[in-house]
């Protein structure tokens, strides 16, 4: 079964396929893996570590890992082996479902959200922004949530350079900051 974002990914294709000048079809870009990653910091308990599993689980629908320490460093405190954060890779149907609730629940119910940054894409195509708090999904209920933490979110694509993976995350929906001159405080230089 296929989603409203995989749907409409179809329909963008040949918009896409002309804004780019892409000779195959196999050349346009797509979103290929959606990487979730939570840190939890040297402080983290078992059940810290066991309540975030599940609040991921039931954000992303899919069963994530815990990624430990690799190597003990004294300067932080932390000793290798230490649960330090949990990760999720996301792909096809499970990839278009969190984009989908993402773009259309999440971003517009976060705090002052004026849009993605645009140098948050790198040269190979590839979209890494941060939430500062993974509450804005609904799919946690606000009363079990004992701890505020972030998460980091990494679109993969397979783009080859920046303003291609740009044109496609613009034509698949997601908001971007719109270039306005002037300062921060709003004033035009």
């Amino acid at each position: 079964m296929n989603t409203d974002l995989q749907k409409h990914y179809q329909e963008i294709k040949p918009a896409l396929k002309k804004a780019l000048g892409c000779k195959s079809v196999m050349a346009i870009p797509a979103i290929t893996k959606v990487t979730l990653n939570v840190g939890l910091g040297q402080d983290a308990t078992k059940d810290d570590v066991e309540r975030t599993l599940s609040e991921i689980e039931k954000i992303c629908g899919q069963r994530p890992i815990v990624t430990y320490v690799k190597k003990s460093e004294a300067g932080f405190k932390i000793r290798q082996g230490w649960p330090i954060g949990v990760k999720v890779t996301l792909r096809d149907k499970n990839m278009y479902h969190f984009l989908e609730h993402l773009v259309l629940v999440c971003l517009p119910a976060v705090r002052e959200f004026n849009g993605l940054s645009k140098k948050s894409i790198d040269r190979q195509g590839n979209l890494s922004f941060g939430l500062s708090d993974y509450s804005v999904f609904r799919s946690i209920p606000f009363e079990q949530i004992k701890r505020r933490t972030g998460m980091d979110i990494c679109l993969t694509t397979s783009a080859t350079d920046s303003e291609s993976g740009y044109t496609l995350f613009k034509l698949m929906g997601l908001p971007f900051k719109e270039n306005l001159s002037g300062d921060g405080n709003g004033n035009e230089e």
